[in-house]
């Protein structure tokens, strides 16, 4: 069985504000449509990497340079829609899952609920 071997998303979580994208922006945090990032820390919610902004700025350390980057998530296909459904995979905004483990790749969850069989 082949599967789409690119990573895609869906839009970034709900109680992500405008406000709040200004704010992380402003902090040096980005978000490449599945993990916030700080200089070269990645993390998983916004919250972590405020947090560390915000202690690197109290250590004096100086901010990420160039533009941060904040791109919008590609959503899912309606084929791997079906495949998730199929496979009882969930899916929480950035990460995939399947039982207790998470996947960067919708593929990687695929092959391990497959080979769960």
């Amino acid at each position: 069985m082949n599967f789409d071997d690119r990573y895609s998303v869906i839009e970034p979580p709900p109680y992500e504000t405008a406000a709040e994208r200004h704010a992380l922006t402003e902090l040096g945090v980005g978000f490449d449509g599945r993990q916030y990032s700080y200089g070269l820390y990645r993390y998983e919610r916004a919250a972590d990497a405020a947090a560390y902004a915000r202690l690197a700025c109290t250590r004096g350390e100086i901010l990420p340079e160039g533009p941060v980057e904040w791109l919008t998530p590609l959503p899912l296909s309606p084929l791997e829609l079906e495949r998730m459904a199929e496979h009882r995979i969930g899916f929480n905004g950035t990460r995939f899952t399947f039982g207790e483990y998470r996947y960067e790749r919708l593929v990687d969850a695929l092959n391990a609920a497959v080979r769960s069989r």
